[in-house]
């Protein structure tokens, strides 16, 4: 337990140290391509290498009380391991990477509402794997997180962060089973291994001055369990596929209303092209003549 706490340290003691960004974009008239900047610290934004990277586990609280599954994480799973998915072929569409990171399957978190979901070896392990998975060249970072009881979780640590009631009965379970803790103490209680996960790879491409855009319930989760550890965490995250009026985020919903965006990565894998869009029609040298093909 000794070193868990001191790995725990250390992780903390890096998020306490975190600034907040400069605004190397700030002379950009576009918001997107002034985030993109900004995280990038870069006038000049580029979108070469993103990388979509989704994160899978599963909670015992779900399976404690028989809670129905919101798609068949089986079927999609699969889809995605063979490439025959809808988000393999946005992701091919989009030109990125795609990365699907099953977080040990067979496993399950405790169940929540009767002890920890995580111990802090389970929570440093996890938000290592999550570190491990922003790699040395990307220039963009969309990641999500799914599982059996996700939904739920994450509700549960936006209403705990925002300081809300739920009328929900697990979720208000789980509120109560979170004791009023915030942050990362919060996400060690009732969160998972793909939230932990998530958390770090954000954390990760802070550090190597990458833009992150994240998903949906999950997603901002994740942004409010970092922001109570430090609130310059996240000044290099977008939102999307999530409706949070509160925040500075990138509606994707409100954009491409008729998406499918309830499986996941689908939200992340439609905004990269048209981030990518936004940069190619910003490019000052995209005015110059294309080379002429031999």
């Amino acid at each position: 337990m000794a070193d868990d706490s001191f790995e725990l340290n250390e992780i903390n003691q890096l998020i306490a140290a975190i600034q907040p960004l400069r605004n190397a974009g700030s002379t950009l008239s576009d918001p997107l391509l002034s985030w993109l900047g900004a995280a990038q610290t870069t006038e000049t934004p580029h979108l070469d290498h993103p990388r979509l990277s989704i994160f899978s586990a599963n909670h015992g609280f779900a399976a404690s009380l028989n809670l129905p599954a919101e798609i068949d994480y089986g079927n999609y799973i699969k889809g995605c391991l063979e490439g025959t998915g809808r988000i393999n072929r946005l992701a091919l569409a989009a030109n990125t990477d795609l990365r699907l990171f099953e977080m040990d399957p067979e496993a399950r978190t405790e169940d929540a509402l009767e002890t920890g979901a995580l111990t802090n070896s389970d929570l440093v392990r996890s938000m290592a794997y999550g570190m491990m998975s922003v790699e040395p060249g990307l220039d963009l970072v969309a990641t999500g997180a799914f599982g059996h009881g996700t939904t739920q979780a994450a509700q549960a640590l936006i209403a705990l962060h925002l300081d809300q009631p739920s009328d929900n009965l697990t979720i208000a379970r789980l509120l109560k089973q979170a004791k009023g803790s915030k942050g990362l103490a919060a996400l060690a209680l009732i969160g998972g291994y793909e939230l932990a996960a998530l958390c770090g790879a954000i954390i990760a491409a802070r550090l190597a001055n990458c833009p992150v855009l994240v998903e949906g319930v999950a997603g901002y989760a994740a942004l409010l369990v970092l922001e109570a550890e430090n609130k310059a965490l996240t000044d290099h995250c977008r939102l999307c596929g999530y409706d949070t009026p509160s925040r500075n985020e990138i509606q994707v919903a409100a954009a491409l209303p008729a998406l499918p965006v309830s499986d996941p990565g689908i939200a992340l894998a439609c905004m990269i092209p048209l981030l990518r869009t936004h940069v190619i029609l910003n490019d000052p040298s995209s005015d110059a003549p294309l080379s002429q093909a031999v």
